[in-house]
């Protein structure tokens, strides 16, 4: 069986954005597929009629009629990667017996519920490549945040993380924010600096810097207040052995990825209590890392391939 990946703009999963997270994972995919030789091709939607209808079509985020029509009119096994979320659909998303629909949690699944064909549709994390990270054994400094600025100061709980930063004086909190027309906050980032010896933001951080930055980290702060369809970097965090804290408020994706690793703050401040559980996830995730053979691209193929009978 081979596959073929189909983005509205293919250059976007060619050469994806430091922002374009959904185009980042079908790189890797398409990687991993093309380095097993199950890669038919790369197309976007006005490259439909080239693509061999004897490969299965992983696609992402289509909600286009036409889109659908032409799909449908060559036969096309497809499965479409719905990679929205935190709000309901606004209307029916598109199934048929060739078409399916991907999740990729039942967070978000349960969200759209009532606007879905349940026979037409399945979960499927995304898939992470080996020479995506490495665990790095570096002393522990401080406790981090990532995400786009673009979210302003409360979605992804930046606010909070420097909230939790003034509580906790004697711990180093440092913010990677990702710049997103983002120039007004980033002003307001740096002034909080001045203010808050203990807080740090940097801007955007480089796959290649992950690595490190994460080793380094006390503990990932994933603070996001929305229903997260499939958090990335709650995935990334856990593949590195980083813990992760989450504050209490329903999160979608990000719950149920960390399963018994989740670390739940109930105020901001870093008690004993809290510290002592970091330290116990880091030794279950250095004894035991499950999460290397469930989000891998291997795994995230198997599933795909078990839901089209392939």
């Amino acid at each position: 069986m081979k596959y073929s990946i189909l983005y509205k703009n293919k250059k976007d999963v060619l050469n994806p954005s430091i922002v374009s997270g959904i185009g980042k994972r079908a790189n890797v995919l398409m990687n991993y597929l093309e380095g097993n030789s199950l890669l038919s091709g790369v197309y976007d939607y006005s490259e439909i009629d080239q693509i061999n209808t004897d490969s299965l079509v992983i696609s992402f985020m289509i909600d286009d009629d036409e889109i659908f029509e032409k799909l449908e009119s060559k036969g096309l096994k497809v499965c479409n990667s719905y990679c929205s979320g935190h709000d309901k659909p606004t209307k029916w998303l598109y199934t048929s017996e060739n078409i399916k629909l991907r999740f990729l949690s039942k967070a978000v699944k349960d969200l759209c519920e009532g606007f879905y064909d349940e026979s037409n549709s399945f979960i499927c994390h995304h898939g992470f490549s080996n020479s995506e990270y490495k665990v790095l054994d570096n002393p522990k400094k401080y406790f981090l945040w990532c995400a786009s600025l673009g979210w302003g100061l409360d979605a992804k709980g930046l606010n909070s993380f420097i909230t939790m930063a003034q509580y906790n004086p004697d711990f180093e909190f440092i913010a990677y924010g990702g710049r997103w027309n983002s120039s007004d906050l980033e002003k307001k980032l740096i002034s909080a600096q001045s203010r808050i010896k203990n807080f740090k933001i940097k801007f955007d951080l480089s796959d290649e810097e992950k690595d490190e930055v994460f080793s380094k980290a006390i503990a990932f702060c994933q603070f996001s207040l929305l229903k997260e369809a499939g958090n990335v970097l709650t995935i990334e965090s856990l593949l590195r052995e980083t813990p992760v804290l989450t504050l209490d408020v329903d999160n979608g994706s990000v719950k149920e990825y960390l399963g018994d690793m989740e670390i739940k703050l109930t105020n901001y401040r870093l008690t004993s209590d809290i510290l002592d559980q970091v330290e116990s996830v880091r030794s279950k995730l250095k004894s035991y890392n499950r999460y290397k053979n469930k989000f891998s691209c291997k795994s995230e193929i198997r599933i795909i391939q078990k839901n089209f009978n392939e």
